[in-house]
């Protein structure tokens, strides 16, 4: 069965401008968003790193792409999927601004997210969904008790201030 690794390779010569982005270019980019960017991609949304450049970056530390970095949850191919994508035309080139990463045990919140500006300057907002942390169980939980949940307010903020100056 066809995985986000093949559909890389395969649509990975085309540019958006040829192949507009869609549901699976999206889909590549959610599962990124779950690699540490901590100390790679900026947390403002002024400037940015290249897709290419920050797999450069976390290809060269060896602390990057480890069992405990992904969990149990976490596809430990991601990292195979993030170095396939930033040798590619489509991917190498998104720009990625504006990463944060959120955990606050005292209010059961984790929040994540990261913008990927695309080669024609639109962007996109990506928000990590939760993980196999006790925060990320806890905040599961309260999902299906209660809305809004504390990382709620804090995803339409990111979304706001991305709207405002991603792509300025």
């Amino acid at each position: 069965m066809a995985n986000l690794s093949d559909y890389v390779q395969w649509r990975g010569d085309l540019s958006f401008e040829v192949r507009p982005f869609n549901a699976i270019d999206a889909l590549v980019l959610c599962q990124l968003s779950y690699l540490n960017f901590f100390d790679i991609v900026p947390t403002q949304f002024d400037g940015g790193i290249t897709l290419r450049e920050a797999a450069r970056i976390y290809a060269a530390d060896s602390t990057r792409g480890t069992p405990e970095e992904f969990g149990v949850f976490i596809n430990p191919l991601t990292a195979d999927l993030f170095k396939t994508a930033a040798e590619t035309e489509r991917f190498g080139s998104i720009l990625l601004k504006g990463f944060v990463n959120e955990i606050d045990r005292n209010a059961d919140k984790q929040f994540a997210a990261i913008t990927a500006v695309l080669p024609m300057g639109c962007a996109c907002v990506v928000y990590r969904g939760t993980d196999d942390t006790i925060t990320g169980w806890k905040e599961d939980c309260l999902l299906s008790l209660s809305a809004p949940i504390p990382s709620h307010p804090a995803a339409a903020d990111y979304l706001s201030a991305a709207a405002e100056t991603a792509v300025a």
